[in-house]
């Protein structure tokens, strides 16, 4: 699981949670960014951190739950060589 964060001005964070299957939490991080004020461009890089952490510590087979329907429906429906993130609608 992972979510971001921004307030206001450009102070922006995100965390992770690795749980199993049954939903008991195994570890858990937090990750801070300075001149980042766009939300979408937080929740990116919070689920990139989130890819790298599971990555370094040996995970291979994970699903990634987290609020951002923009960019879960983008890397869902597998779209390659578009930039364009879509509406925030």
């Amino acid at each position: 699981m992972w979510d971001g964060v921004t307030q206001s001005g450009s102070h922006s964070a995100g965390g992770m949670v690795l749980m199993t299957p049954a939903r008991e939490i195994l570890l858990a991080n937090g990750v801070q960014f300075s001149c980042i004020a766009d939300p979408m461009v937080v929740e990116l890089l919070v689920l990139r951190e989130a890819v790298c952490w599971c990555l370094d510590r040996g995970f291979t087979e994970v699903s990634f739950e987290g609020d951002a329907k923009v960019i879960i429906d983008k890397i869902n429906r597998g779209k390659t060589g578009d930039n364009q993130m879509g509406g925030y609608s």
